[in-house]
């Protein structure tokens, strides 16, 4: 098989093609930004194509058939590079012809809305039968402290419906602009680091103090908090609240945990699940959210670094949690997110295609 394209997964989204005939052929793709309005689109093909590849882009996920012819060259290129001059205040995404034949689409993940950290999409990932998350349904990220420079690209986004995980308290405190969208609180009042900001002033709080901390806030929202995620289930089956971004303080552990149970439920294997948690610290906004902590000493620094990160100890622990209390992630989304079968097919089919 060939290789995978080696391109910081942070500014990447990978996406896999689909065949039109009876030759099978697999297409790997990433889409990058940099944040300027310059995209580059990097492909593979296997068994390898020798004609040409068309790109087309088009703004709106629900009609690729609307979509504006960029640019045609050899496949062997293996990259293109689509560019926007004077930057760009839209979502795009691409739909790539593979000799008249195959195709697939592809997008950034990363959306770079200024002054909102970890804006991610989630689609493009696979699922264990080859199917694929839909582009541009569903959202993550943190507070939408949203700046009228990043209304226009959020905009472009279309989402109709926000699920904030924050507390009553992270709300009270983080009072963004208004968006035109229906908003769905559902606090979960795990990890709000001003609860300890106090000792980490103080110099009491230190690394392993985090750890535990974290992992305690991950085990409290497996087993404390089941009716919030049932809710969040809810509101993600009704197909008019589409596209939906789920958000809490910086779009890290409450969405993580939250986005881990959504690919469950949609059959991502869990390689995925973690390539997608690992990816919020790889991002470079993110680390920008600890600023406050610049004049604490190292040993606090040190702890306010394991309480943004995304460290795979902490989602493992997620998951042992949830067998070790429900014998498997399937009986856990039966019997504690009363998603039984018809829910969850329901759910693959508004977030999947072929």
């Amino acid at each position: 098989m060939f290789s995978r394209l080696l391109i910081p997964l942070f500014f990447c989204a990978i996406s896999y093609g689909c065949s039109k005939s009876n030759m099978h052929i697999n297409i790997e793709s990433v889409s990058c930004g940099d944040g300027k309005g310059n995209d580059t689109i990097k492909w593979e093909t296997y068994p390898l194509l020798d004609k040409t590849v068309k790109i087309y882009s088009f703004l709106n996920p629900d009609y690729p058939e609307f979509r504006t012819f960029e640019q045609e060259l050899p496949i062997s290129e293996g990259k293109a590079i689509i560019s926007s001059s004077g930057g760009r205040n839209v979502r795009k995404y691409y739909y790539l012809l593979f000799d008249n034949t195959y195709s697939n689409i592809v997008s950034n993940r990363v959306i770079q809305v200024d002054s909102v950290l970890n804006v991610r999409d989630l689609g493009g990932y696979k699922t264990e039968d080859k199917k694929n998350v839909k582009w541009g349904k569903l959202y993550r990220a943190g507070h939408l402290n949203l700046k009228e420079s990043g209304n226009d690209l959020f905009n472009s986004l279309r989402v109709k419906t926000i699920i904030d995980f924050r507390s009553d308290a992270e709300r009270r405190k983080q009072k963004g602009r208004r968006i035109n969208a229906n908003v769905i609180n559902i606090p979960i009042n795990t990890d709000d680091i001003s609860s300890v900001y106090d000792q980490l002033k103080n110099d009491e709080f230190g690394r392993e103090d985090a750890i535990a901390f974290v992992e305690k806030a991950f085990k409290s929202m497996i087993n404390d908090y089941q009716t919030e995620f049932s809710n969040m289930f809810e509101v993600m089956l009704e197909p008019s609240n589409y596209p939906l971004l789920m958000t809490c303080n910086s779009g890290n552990h409450k969405c993580g945990v939250a986005a881990a149970l959504i690919f469950s439920a949609l059959d991502i294997p869990v390689s995925q699940i973690i390539e997608d948690y690992l990816a919020t610290y790889s991002i470079p906004d993110i680390r920008m959210a600890g600023s406050y902590a610049f004049d604490f000493s190292p040993k606090a620094q040190e702890a306010v670094t394991v309480l943004l990160s995304s460290d795979q100890h902490f989602m493992n622990i997620t998951f042992q949690e949830i067998k070790n209390q429900y014998g498997s992630m399937d009986n856990y989304l039966q019997t504690a997110m009363n998603l039984d079968s018809l829910k969850r097919k329901k759910l693959q089919n508004l977030l999947l295609t072929n």
